[in-house]
């Protein structure tokens, strides 16, 4: 009785479909390229992916990497994504954490950017006054700055203590795009939560790819220049 009970518990879950994350990243999905190790009919679809993420995007002069409080690409990120706003935006604002990779020197392809941005958020802008918008500065000036572009920002003793704006404010309101990540709340921007949304923009990587192919010529080397965006004392 017991072999049978046994017996009857390892067929239910030999017949049970376990479910496969599709929340993975490219890195994770690419296919090693030797043959032997890959079954026969896994070779064209590796090829139209190898195919479609080994577009080339763009050349670095020295690679750029993530940091805090001002980093490499922090800075290409965030301006590149704001100058080619038409919605007269003050800031674009990234959380650090939506960043998970760096470029390195040399060619940059479709995939590198999937690997730099891997998560399916979408760009949002939103309107708010400067008290809040300080308020949300704050959740970041704890963890030492993030990617941000459109603002002079000096923390001190973890809070933000001054904010110039490279454009002037209308009726004291500032309008910034942000990831709905934290447009819904998400690392601690409860302060955003019920604001409504001005516009919705397409995803922050095909934004990046869209602006990279408007903007940079194929045949140039990116140089970013680092600057004091960000003042920490």
């Amino acid at each position: 009785m017991r072999f049978l009970l046994v017996l009857g518990i390892l067929f239910i879950y030999g017949c049970t479909n376990i479910p496969i994350s599709t929340n993975i990243t490219y890195q994770q999905l690419k296919i090693q390229s030797e043959i032997d190790e890959n079954p026969k009919w896994l070779m064209p679809y590796k090829s139209i992916m190898d195919s479609i993420m080994g577009q080339k995007l763009m050349k670095t002069e020295k690679g750029l990497t993530k940091g805090l409080p001002v980093s490499d690409m922090g800075i290409f990120l965030t301006d590149l994504l704001l100058h080619g706003d038409s919605l007269d935006a003050q800031v674009l604002l990234m959380n650090e954490g939506g960043i998970r990779s760096s470029f390195v020197a040399g060619n940059v392809n479709l995939g590198n950017l999937f690997e730099v941005l891997p998560f399916d958020n979408k760009l949002v802008l939103l309107e708010m006054d400067s008290m809040k918008f300080i308020s949300f500065l704050d959740v970041f000036a704890k963890k030492g700055g993030t990617p941000v572009s459109g603002i002079q920002w000096q923390i001190s003793n973890k809070k933000t203590s001054s904010v110039v704006f490279s454009k002037p404010l209308k009726n004291h309101l500032v309008r910034v795009w942000v990831n709905d990540y934290l447009a819904n709340g998400g690392d601690y921007c409860t302060m955003l939560v019920g604001l409504p949304w001005i516009a919705e923009g397409p995803l922050l990587r095909d934004a990046v790819q869209e602006r990279i192919k408007k903007t940079i010529p194929s045949d140039s080397i990116l140089h970013v220049s680092r600057d004091e965006r960000i003042l920490v004392r």
